[in-house]
C-alpha cells in the first residue's frame, strides 16, 4: 500500500509533466474570449464600451471591443484595447489575427497591430505588426519586435479583397519568456488613397490566441502529490 501510494503520487507527477505541451496547451477563440471562457487567462476590453464584441466576415470571426454598440465596429480601434493576463505567468505561442487591411480600396496602407507584452522577470518588449501596400491583393506584412525586423514569426497572411476577409498568423512573439500580461491596441497607419475616401486608421480583431501556463505550476501540483504519498507513507507505519 505504501509503494502504491507513492507509486501514484510519483505517476501521477510525471504525467503532468509530460503533459504541459499537450493538455495544457490553451486555445481560445474569439467565441471563447467573447463568451469569458478563456481558461487561466483573464481577459479586459478598454476603450470604447469597454466590452467585448465578434464581428464575422466571410469564414472569419474575431473579438474586438464594441463601440456604442455597433457590431460592425467590433474591432480594436485606436485607443482601444485588449488586454490578456495570468499573474504566475504564461508564455504566448501564437496568435491569430483578422481584418488587418491595407490597400487603396480600403483607404489603408499600413494598418498597425501594436502588442505589449509584460514580462515576470520584469519589464516589457513590444511587437508591431504592419500590413504594407504593395500591390493589390498583396499579402506582405512586416513583423518588428523590439524594433528589430522579426518577419520570420509570420506564419501565414492572407489580404483583403473584396471576397476575401484578410487574416494574420503569428508565431511566439516573445518566445519562451514568461509574461504576465500582453496588450493588444492599433498605432495609426498610413493613408493608402486620396480624396473623401484617404483615412490613417488601423484597427484590426483577435481570431485566435494559443498560450501555456507557467510550469511551475505543474512542479508545485507534482510536489504536493509527493506530499500527500510520503504523508500517508507515515501514518501507514
Amino acid at each position: 500500500m505504501k509503494k502504491f501510494l507513492l507509486g501514484t503520487a510519483l505517476g501521477l507527477t510525471s504525467a503532468m509533466f509530460a503533459a504541459t505541451s499537450s493538455a495544457d496547451l490553451l486555445t481560445l477563440s474569439a467565441t471563447d474570449i467573447y463568451s469569458g471562457n478563456t481558461g487561466f487567462l483573464n481577459f479586459a476590453a478598454n476603450g470604447g464600451d469597454n466590452a467585448f464584441a465578434l464581428k464575422t466576415s466571410g469564414a472569419v470571426t474575431g473579438v474586438g471591443v464594441s463601440t456604442n454598440g455597433n457590431a460592425h465596429k467590433a474591432e480594436i480601434d485606436i485607443g482601444e484595447s485588449i488586454t490578456a493576463s495570468y499573474a504566475d505567468g504564461f508564455k504566448l505561442v501564437s496568435a491569430k489575427f483578422s481584418f488587418l487591411f491595407d490597400g487603396p480600396e480600403y483607404g489603408d496602407v499600413q494598418e498597425t497591430a501594436y502588442i505589449t507584452g509584460t514580462y515576470k522577470s520584469g519589464g516589457q518588449h513590444f511587437a508591431k505588426a504592419v500590413n504594407i501596400y504593395v500591390s493589390p491583393n498583396d499579402d506582405a506584412v512586416n513583423l518588428y519586435i523590439d524594433g528589430v525586423l522579426s518577419s520570420a514569426l509570420v506564419s501565414n497572411s492572407s489580404q483583403a479583397n473584396y471576397s476575401v476577409t484578410g487574416t494574420l498568423d503569428l508565431g511566439a512573439l516573445f518566445g519562451d519568456n514568461l509574461l504576465t500580461s500582453i496588450k493588444f491596441e492599433a498605432l495609426p497607419g498610413v493613408a493608402g488613397a486620396t480624396g473623401e475616401y484617404a483615412y490613417s486608421q488601423s484597427d484590426f480583431s483577435i481570431s485566435q490566441i494559443v498560450a501555456v501556463p507557467e510550469p511551475g505550476t505543474l512542479l508545485l501540483m507534482g510536489l504536493g502529490l509527493l506530499g500527500l504519498g510520503a504523508s500517508r507513507r507515515r501514518l501507514a507505519k
